[in-house]
């Protein structure tokens, strides 16, 4: 196995090659479209209701106060947390820039409601807030995109978006689907250990293996468990491409992580698995008290195609990963991690799927 860091990988790792434009559909029936626009209403409806029992009308001076609260809490977090790896000169400089970005947007709270990182306030905040933060602006994307593709208004799929952006808003650090790991038999024992274990050896050598795709039904498993990029910060795996798009936005990467997964509500966005499989995979999770969404196949891979359409670029999660041969790539919309975190906008609207 070559052992490269990523962070010296030269620009021509980045492989070049035209992304697929998944956007550009041909026209639906106009029933489809009738469908989905009715489907829309009713989730507009839905998500107001929501929306009044989760935050109810605050007042200017009540917004602005919340968010002055939370740049001095930043301020105070930022001052105080010790520079031990790459991990935190990164988040220091991404929470400065969200501190800056919060500054700039208080005249706006008389438009927009208050950012969902603002709402929180418990342990290991700087990480937590700037986690929330991320995940708000990617998940406003792909309400986005949603509202503007008619293939994406899907009644689960719109319901899905509708509950993490309410969780987002609330300062919920929710879980989101960046990974995938899928398994066969393997089921029963990772729910009932509560823990996705690392193989002793595979195509990469020892590690638990996982996906930027979903690999469910590709040869690797019926049940394909969604993970939150959390669990891989600070982790060392080995990279390598992975198969060919078949229905996704990009190119498989596949990475043996040296880590044991948890399965925990904070860690996994949900399992997806054969639409006659849900009422057993559930009982599963229930026997072990675990309140983890489980989701039909279909559903789950258009979540995941709508993130993947939406979010223009990514990171790998760790400054650790490297890539196991000389001619593997990453996904053109993945990129090494960077100390720099700059591409972010952290301009929340607030948005929902109305």
């Amino acid at each position: 196995m070559e052992n490269i860091s990523f962070n010296s990988i030269q620009p021509s790792f980045r492989m070049r090659y035209p992304i697929p434009e998944p956007l550009k559909l041909p026209s639906a029936p106009l029933t489809t479209i009738s469908s989905s626009k009715a489907t829309m209403r009713r989730m507009r409806l839905e998500s107001q209701i929501l929306q009044m029992q989760i935050c109810p009308e605050e007042t200017l001076a009540e917004k602005t106060e919340i968010v002055t609260q939370t740049i001095t809490k930043l301020s105070d977090a930022i001052q105080n947390h010790v520079i031990q790896t790459p991990e935190d000169r990164r988040l220091l400089k991404i929470a400065r820039k969200l501190k800056a970005r919060l500054q700039e947007f208080i005249p706006l709270l008389s438009t927009y409601p208050v950012p969902g990182c603002c709402r929180y306030a418990g342990e290991d905040y700087l990480t937590t807030v700037v986690a929330i933060a991320e995940k708000q602006e990617r998940v406003e994307n792909a309400i986005k995109l949603i509202q503007t593709t008619p293939k994406y208004q899907d009644e689960k799929v719109c319901g899905y978006f509708r509950k993490v952006a309410a969780k987002l808003k609330e300062g919920i650090n929710v879980p989101l689907p960046d990974y995938f790991h899928a398994t066969r038999a393997g089921l029963e024992n990772i729910i009932r250990t509560e823990t996705i274990k690392q193989s002793a050896n595979g195509a990469a050598g020892p590690g638990t293996y996982v996906s930027c795709n979903n690999e469910g039904n590709f040869g690797y498993g019926h049940h394909a468990f969604a993970i939150d990029e959390s669990c891989f910060i600070d982790t060392q795996g080995a990279c390598f491409t992975g198969r060919m798009p078949n229905g996704e936005v990009f190119y498989s990467l596949w990475v043996a992580v040296l880590k044991d997964i948890p399965i925990l509500e904070k860690t996994i966005a949900f399992i997806d698995t054969d639409l006659d499989d849900i009422p057993y995979v559930r009982a599963l999770l229930e026997e072990q008290n675990l309140q983890i969404d489980v989701l039909d196949r279909k559903t789950g891979r258009l979540i995941h195609e709508i993130f993947d359409a939406s979010t223009k670029r990514r990171e790998l999660p760790s400054f650790s990963w490297r890539k196991l041969r000389a001619n593997d790539y990453l996904p053109t919309n993945m990129y090494l991690r960077s100390e720099l975190g700059n591409f972010r906008d952290f301009k929340p609207q607030g948005l929902s799927l109305e």
